[in-house]
């Protein structure tokens, strides 16, 4: 499952926005054995959150796109959920296995997704990934307990089995705050939300500061079966062994950082940005760039390397330094040195997350690695982006970066 978008430089938030994205499929024989529900029973479900303009207490039927300024957040949270560009739809579903093709295909916002009962009981027993943003996943993954984390522009292949719920209701709910944090869960309570709305089609979620306040994502109405004889769950595994990336040595090593610059002045809004750095040993560093030192763990053969890269990118109209040859493989690190939580999406490429790692960071030449602000709330270290308008110095010059503790990668992310 693919997706598209528009991609103007500055105005790709209001060109998606008004509607300028969508999703295509691509099928082959391997996906063809294992006789997925196909048909009416594979359900494309694009999500996405929009706001609508009102006069005189009703809706002119126009698109409003507003974000907070004063140092806020730049993203956009709609509180209308859409699905297949309807607010709040129901499905009229048989007691049987399904296939949805989810996209989150909103701006900025992110979804925590569950699937609850009319008493808001979880029942995702019942759901299992098979797929992610670019194939089938080699084993299904249980959905998790918690909910399954969908981020902008991420792609998720499901199984449901509606086959225990005839002549039910049942309801896709989000339980992600925005911004999103990944961090503990917002204090929320599926079954009494549900119960309000059911009880008054007009209640929502009172917790304004989460930015959630219809929580609720869609219904689905199981009647009886009429259709032919129900798919059933495929055995793992759903894909034959793949070969090994061909992990080299000397392959090539690539860095980016996201960085958040925060408003120059008072009025402004803050700005995250990529930092995209180029290997000394790959191509000299022109005069007066940044150059940093950075140690990881070679992904070919697990040690510690350390090399000097400088910093090429940092706006969109920079030169383009990255030129991916056809059939390669690459090992990419990003690092995120803003206090968000962001996704990452690459074009024209498969990608697969092999490592995961915390970091020190060094700014300025300091011996010590740089804290959190812990009276902020942060829980990593965060760097200002900007630059001082009178020494023209970058207030926070990233000198060292060094990979620490590993982290665990969940199996839906996976290879």
């Amino acid at each position: 499952m693919l997706w598209y978008h528009d991609h103007a430089n500055h105005v790709t938030r209001l060109n998606v926005f008004a509607g300028l994205a969508g999703i295509w499929l691509i099928r082959d024989k391997e996906e063809a054995r294992l006789d997925l529900p196909d048909g009416d029973f594979e359900l494309p479900l694009v999500i996405q959150d929009r706001n609508l303009d009102i006069e005189a207490g009703s809706f002119t039927g126009k698109l409003l796109h507003k974000t907070e300024a004063n140092g806020g957040p730049a993203e956009f949270f709609g509180p209308y959920t859409l699905v297949n560009g309807k607010i709040w739809p129901k499905a009229v579903i048989e007691p049987r296995l399904y296939r949805f093709r989810v996209l989150n295909g909103s701006n900025a916002r992110t979804y925590r997704l569950m699937l609850l009962d009319d008493q808001g009981n979880s029942q995702h027993g019942s759901i299992w990934q098979i797929g992610c943003d670019q194939n089938l996943m080699q084993n299904k993954a249980e959905f998790p307990m918690g909910g399954l984390i969908v981020a902008p522009g991420e792609r998720v292949d499901l199984l449901v089995d509606f086959s225990s719920f005839p002549s039910q209701s049942l309801h896709l709910w989000n339980t992600a705050e925005a911004p999103f944090s990944n961090a503990t869960p917002i204090s929320v309570n599926p079954s009494a939300e549900l119960a309000a709305l059911i009880n008054d089609p007009f209640a929502g979620n009172t917790m304004d500061a989460d930015r959630r306040p219809s929580p609720q994502i869609m219904r689905f109405d199981v009647e009886p079966m009429v259709s032919r004889i129900p798919h059933q769950l495929p055995a793992d595994p759903l894909l034959s062994a793949r070969p090994a990336a061909n992990l080299s040595a000397n392959m090539q090593i690539r860095l980016m950082a996201l960085v958040k610059k925060p408003p120059i002045t008072p009025a402004g809004t803050a700005m995250l940005v990529f930092w995209e750095y180029v290997r000394v040993a790959s191509e000299p560093a022109p005069l007066g760039v940044d150059i940093i030192n950075f140690t990881y763990a070679h992904s070919a053969t697990g040690l510690p390397v350390t090399e000097a890269f400088w910093k090429a990118v940092e706006e969109f109209y920079d030169r383009i330094n990255w030129k991916i040859h056809l059939g390669d493989v690459e090992q990419w690190y990003i690092v995120n040195v803003s206090p968000d939580t962001h996704p990452i999406h690459v074009r024209l490429v498969d990608m697969n997350v092999s490592q995961a790692s915390k970091f020190d960071v060094y700014v300025n030449g300091d011996t010590t690695p740089l804290q959190p602000d812990t009276a902020n709330g942060e829980t990593t270290p965060v760097i200002n982006g900007n630059v001082d308008p009178i020494t023209n110095q970058r207030l926070q010059k990233i000198t060292t970066l060094v990979a620490t503790t590993d982290v665990s990668i969940p199996d839906d992310h996976r290879p």
